[in-house]
């Protein structure tokens, strides 16, 4: 028996908000390839960078206990961000507690292979990840060093962007002057 595993890495609504949902029809088309008998669906908002996912957690003690014996998941990343989940999935593999981890490309069974490859694409999530935050950090200075409001508009104005040019912040003539009056009578 299977078990669906998604992951988005926000809780936020509006940020990634169909991005559940279509890693769900992904896994399901997998599984009726594969035709395997799924058990059980868990899709969590969670950052994986850390340890601590509940239902991560609840879907290990599952394997742990004999109810699940394969995941079935869009991509690794999805479910490994944090070495120590990497290390314990590639164990319970390893204890022939995990018959497979199944993705859209490719099947990871208990073979010295295939452990190998799982440790390799864990490895490289986790480094995109950790390499994430100052690549991001690096192009908002960048973007404020040319002029460039990085992120939302503030209250008031707008995005505007003229052919191939980054995008500048214009008075949004709609707003701008209802805020302007209300400053005034506070």
């Amino acid at each position: 028996a299977g078990v669906y595993y998604e992951r988005k890495s926000t809780e936020s609504e509006e940020r990634q908000a169909f991005s559940l949902e279509d890693q769900h029809k992904v896994n399901v088309k997998v599984a009726e390839r594969y035709e395997i008998k799924m058990r059980e669906h868990f899709s969590e908002a969670k950052s994986a960078r850390k340890r601590g996912r509940p239902l991560f957690n609840k879907m290990i003690d599952g394997i742990e206990r004999g109810k699940y014996q394969v995941v079935v998941t869009w991509a690794l990343n999805r479910l490994v961000l944090y070495s120590v989940d990497g290390s314990l999935l590639i164990e319970l593999l390893d204890e022939a507690k995990l018959f497979a981890i199944i993705t859209p490309g490719k099947v990871y069974y208990n073979s010295a292979d295939d452990k190998l490859l799982l440790a390799i694409e864990f490895g490289l999530s986790k480094k995109y990840s950790d390499d994430l935050s100052p690549t991001v950090k690096r192009g908002m200075e960048s973007k404020v060093k040319r002029g460039w409001w990085p992120g939302a508009p503030k209250t008031g104005y707008r995005n505007f962007k003229q052919d191939n040019s980054e995008p500048i912040q214009v008075v949004d003539l709609e707003r701008f002057n209802l805020l302007r009056q209300a400053i005034d009578l506070f």
